[in-house]
């Protein structure tokens, strides 16, 4: 006949609560770890459900495309196609420049062609009416401070237009737009639209939404807007998809991109969980040895032992995983209040809940195995060393005893324990290096140095408003350049100036592949082209002069435009006014230059030729349309006066700076570094909270081992010495991983973010974070041990040698 063990299950259970009762510094440690643990994964999931949803929300009454400049007979394809929901029609004129500033008008059908109008948002009016008549007009507070009026409605404003000619309206409502903008619309009536001198003579643009869109994937979307627009006649070019909403469908690039970046850093989370929730179950469960043989000398399995871990871990997520929940959900909400929806938050949770149990129990299962295992003759045995370094260390009959001795030998009879613990705090060492790397080598000042700005602090260009009015557009500006070598003299004269480099361009006309646009064409100096640039073909010089070769720039750009791509051998045709007449001449496509040119030219469009040729077609006239002027730090603002003075006195000049931009730039990074910085918080406390339950452990677990060598001499400083040496090694091996680990990967992955264009970044080693955090990792030791000591100095020896555990 078989025995069976005890199977009262019920034990188990008030065992384990009594475990949690009497262990209460194990269960904070334990509750703050899962409840840092949850807390973060809620945050992360619902950051990113939550933008996703707001921009799900912000689209709802967006359009999904617009066909540009389409005919009555397109609108009316258009309207009979049944896949399109609703159609608006919208125009927009000439943008007039003021005080840096664009201001353009606009208008809105008030009826839609096809479907609900209240389907799209366009302009909403705070004040007023909307425009009914041709001369009102609704305007925006921005507005009215640029133009120096009050934002009244019945006021009556004069607005010059690029044609010369002068109008006056009457403001009848004002327009909720920010006042933080470039462009501020000027809102007209459909009276003013049909006959109104800027409106009258231009297509109308079609504002799109598609049946059944967000259902679709992006690829499919795609489909049908261009399928409408090849059955409606509509050219390829005219289709102008709004990104946005793409990017709210399933199946892109960004999206999978997103994904793979939130499950790694999901699983790295997780990963740092296991390693200390296992490492504080690992210490709780080798100091409670002698009580788990005690239990099975009275008749406990060790199914039940098992069980006994496994429900103190349960009864603790209860615990700790509502806290978590709590803390992520508010602090999800407060970051991502747009994009906050019930159904998401329950859905996520339910799936955090879930995973941080699995991680749970796979954090105990082998602390638990551990425990099972141990017979009740182990049990008595068990000295919490290791027995192959105790006998080693035995054989050694001479050796020195001090503090930093006793640590070292302390922290070799347990080496699995001191590996775990050191492994696991340099995890959390390692993603905080990788963290603030991330901020470290980042580069506001090179960011923000994109365009002409990566050659200066200024940039001074020809008028928008001058060159859009004149009769041959660049050209006509050109042949009487205000940027000449009058004007970079005198900028160079300026004290404080370095340098003043001028960029040039033509304006052109190109046709290709049934295609007819404007753009521009760049000369390139011999010797300026390098082979890295180059994607295929040639860029021999004297051979394009000689055979009338052109290169193309950034030819995927192409094919995403247009839907095709030039291939070598292709013929262009370019007509371009060379300052007296218009002039067509053909080109033959030699080669293709990547987008890296921009780099070197900011003015470079898509078509490059020899600059001997460029000269040669133009008549030899002066064709900068950009200088860029470089200043002595100490000096920029006085430079920025004068030049902003230069540049008031010419009409035909504007000029834009690189500390607006700066401006501008910095509010994206702050926001940026802050994430970075609370994930890098985080992190710590993981490393925080490990190392701390260590230190404590190893303090209440061998408070006999200590009274014993106070017994034979050891005073109350040694010992002190002694623990924080302990803690010192343990924060030298996590230091040591940060660096041998933390430092290749964060150079690994500045280099794999370089590669994919980001060249704002440097690896820069993090030395003030780094230093930080040697400090916090150094002082912790030192307070914990010295806190825990005293509390263990309150007995008398002799108490103290009685105590059994």
């Amino acid at each position: 006949m078989r025995l069976e063990g005890n199977n009262n299950k019920k034990i188990i259970t008030h065992l384990a609560i009594s475990s949690i009762k009497n262990s209460r510094m194990r269960n904070f440690f334990i509750i703050l770890t899962i409840a840092l643990s949850v807390s973060l994964l809620m945050v992360m999931s619902l950051y990113t459900v939550g933008f996703e949803k707001s921009q799900q929300r912000s689209v709802s009454n967006m359009q999904h495309v617009i066909y540009e400049k389409v005919t009555d007979a397109q609108i009316k394809s258009m309207a009979e196609d049944n896949r399109i929901e609703m159609l608006l029609l919208y125009k927009y004129g000439q943008g007039v420049e003021v005080n840096n500033k664009m201001m353009q008008p606009v208008w809105f059908g008030k009826e839609a062609i096809k479907g609900n109008r209240s389907a799209i948002s366009t302009m909403s009016i705070i004040s007023g009416n909307v425009p009914d008549k041709l001369e009102e007009i609704g305007v925006s507070k921005g507005f009215c401070k640029t133009i120096g009026i009050e934002p009244k409605i019945g006021i009556t404003v004069s607005l010059n237009f690029l044609d010369g000619t002068t109008e006056k309206f009457v403001i009848s409502g004002i327009l909720d737009v920010p006042d933080k903008t470039n462009i501020y619309p000027i809102l007209v009536s459909e009276e003013y639209a049909l006959k109104g001198t800027q409106l009258k003579n231009i297509f109308p643009d079609a504002i799109v939404r598609i049946h059944n869109a967000n259902s679709m994937t992006q690829n499919e979307f795609l489909e049908v807007i261009r399928d409408i627009s090849h059955k409606s006649g509509v050219g390829r070019k005219q289709v102008n998809e709004n990104n946005i909403f793409v990017n709210t469908l399933s199946g892109g690039d960004k999206e999978i991109q997103q994904m793979i970046a939130i499950i790694c850093l999901g699983i790295g989370i997780l990963f740092v969980s296991v390693l200390v929730i296992y490492s504080i179950f690992y210490l709780s469960v080798i100091s409670r040895i002698h009580q788990f043989g005690q239990l099975r000398t009275i008749g406990m399995t060790k199914k039940q032992i098992r069980g006994l871990i496994t429900r103190e871990g349960l009864l603790l997520c209860t615990v700790a995983i509502p806290i978590g929940l709590l803390i992520g959900g508010v602090i999800g909400y407060l970051i991502q209040k747009n994009g906050w929806d019930w159904k998401n938050t329950g859905i996520i949770a339910m799936i955090v809940i879930v995973t941080e149990v699995i991680t749970v129990l796979l954090s105990i299962n082998k602390p638990a195995k551990i425990a099972s295992a141990i017979s009740p003759i182990e049990a008595a045995k068990y000295s919490g060393y290791d027995t192959a370094d105790s006998k080693q260390a035995a054989g050694r009959l001479y050796r020195k005893l001090t503090p930093g001795s006793l640590a070292r030998i302390s922290g070799t009879r347990n080496r699995k324990k001191t590996v775990l613990t050191t492994i696991s705090l340099g995890i959390g060492g390692v993603l905080f290096m990788i963290a603030t790397t991330l901020i470290s080598s980042t580069s506001l000042e090179e960011y923000s140095r994109q365009g002409g700005f990566r050659f200066g602090e200024f940039v001074i260009n020809l008028s928008y408003n001058a060159v859009t009015a004149a009769e041959h557009g660049l050209t006509d500006i050109q042949r009487d350049n205000p940027l000449n070598d009058k004007l970079k003299e005198k900028i160079e004269a300026i004290n404080g100036v370095n340098k003043v480099i001028a960029f040039e361009k033509a304006a052109i006309s190109w046709k290709a592949h049934g295609e007819v646009e404007k753009g521009s064409i760049t000369g390139y100096g011999k010797g300026e082209l390098s082979e890295k640039l180059l994607d295929s073909g040639t860029i021999d010089y004297e051979k394009m002069v000689l055979e009338n070769g052109i290169l193309v720039c950034d030819n995927s750009m192409i094919e995403e435009i247009y839907g095709w791509k030039y291939k070598p051998g292709d013929k262009v045709n370019i007509t371009y006014h060379d300052g007296t007449e218009e002039v067509e001449k053909e080109y033959t496509i030699a080669g293709f230059v990547n987008y890296k040119y921009k780099y070197i030219n900011p003015e470079a469009g898509w078509y490059l030729i020899p600059r001997e040729t460029l000269h040669d077609i133009m008549n030899h006239m002066n064709l900068t349309t950009e200088m860029v002027v470089s200043a002595e730090p100490s000096k920029q603002a006085e430079v920025e006066a004068k030049l902003q003075k230069i540049v008031d006195e010419n009409p035909l000049l504007t000029m834009s700076t690189l500390r607006e931009q700066k401006e501008i730039d910095e509010v994206g990074f702050t926001l940026l570094f802050e994430m970075i910085l609370g994930l890098s918080l985080f992190i710590i406390g993981f490393s925080m909270i490990n190392l701390v339950n260590t230190l404590i452990t190893n303090i209440v677990t061998r408070k006999q081992e200590f009274s014993l060598l106070q017994a034979i001499g050891m005073t109350n400083g040694q010992l002190m010495k002694m623990l924080q040496a302990e803690g010192l090694l343990l924060s030298l091996g996590n230091l040591a991983i940060t660096l041998i680990v933390g430092v290749p990967l964060s150079y690994g992955g500045i280099e794999l973010l370089r590669y994919f264009s980001a060249e704002y970044m440097h690896f820069n080693f993090p030395l003030w974070f780094f230093l930080g955090y040697v400090v916090l990792i150094v002082i912790v030791p030192i307070i914990v041990s010295g806190i825990a000591l005293n509390n263990f100095k309150r007995l008398s020896l002799v108490e103290r040698l009685r105590i059994n555990d």
